[in-house]
This record gives C-alpha cells, sequence and structure tokens, in this order.
C-alpha cells in the first residue's frame, strides 16, 4: 500500500495506521485468496476533518479517517444508515476496520461486481469477532 500523505502525522499514528494496513491487507488476502502484491495498486491518504473512510472507484485510492477510535457497522436492514457503534476500541482496530470496509470494495471493484455494504458490513464483523468482539445487529 502507497501512503500519500502519512508523514504529516504524529509518529505515533504513523506506526498505527501501518500496522493496520499490514492486518487488514493480510485478513483480506486470506478472506479472497488474493496476492498481496495487488495492494501496492492501493493509494491510502489520510485525514482528520473528514466524517468518513471512502474508496475512489476505478482509482485504488482510498481516504482513512484519523481521527476516529470507535466502529460503525452498517445494518442489514437499513444500509446507509449506521445502527451499530462499537465506542471505546481505539485507533487502531478502527482504523483495521476501515481498511477492511474499503479493501472489500477494492476487491468488488478489481473483480468488477456490485458495490455491497453487506460484504464490507460482513467482513468487518468477522474481523471483530476472530478477536473477541460480540456482535449483534
Amino acid at each position: 500500500m502507497k501512503y500519500y500523505n502519512i508523514t504529516k502525522f504524529p509518529k505515533w499514528q504513523q506506526r498505527v495506521i501501518k500496522e493496520a494496513s499490514e492486518i487488514a491487507e493480510n485478513f483480506i488476502t486470506k478472506k479472497y485468496n488474493i496476492d498481496n502484491d495487488i495492494f501496492e495498486l492501493v493509494e491510502l491518504r489520510i485525514s482528520n476533518t473528514c466524517r468518513f473512510a471512502k474508496y475512489n472507484t476505478g482509482y485504488g485510492k482510498i481516504r482513512l479517517n484519523g481521527k476516529l477510535n470507535f466502529v460503525n457497522l452498517y445494518d442489514k436492514k437499513s444500509i446507509g444508515s449506521y445502527k451499530k457503534i462499537i465506542s471505546s476500541i481505539g485507533y487502531k482496530v478502527s482504523y483495521i476496520c476501515q481498511l477492511i470496509h474499503e479493501l472489500t470494495h477494492f476487491v468488488q471493484d478489481l473483480e468488477d461486481r456490485c458495490f455491497s455494504e453487506v460484504e464490507t458490513t460482513q467482513n468487518e464483523i468477522e474481523y471483530l469477532e476472530s478477536i473477541g468482539y460480540k456482535i449483534k445487529l
């Protein structure tokens, strides 16, 4: 993964973002059985002023919300609105979940599939459960 503007952030945040990127890349690599080298096509931009993370279709650009230290999960019944917020989760897990969500869109884009918020949310939940969180939507 290429980091666009990471050096303008504090050292602790740079370290956490890089660790989160590695964990998210490994999760997506295993989940979709793809080569880890594919993430060299992704450019990560970090913002402390945006409201949410975003994947730019066709460009491989991901914007990460650098100030977010909780996780928002979509509710399957009302995609588009947040129904479940997991607070006090910390920056690292928040970054990992944001990246899993946006890297899932990257895979959907690579495979020329329709974007699905259900798939992204399922991946976030799968990761959170793998580290001990119990999620009920």
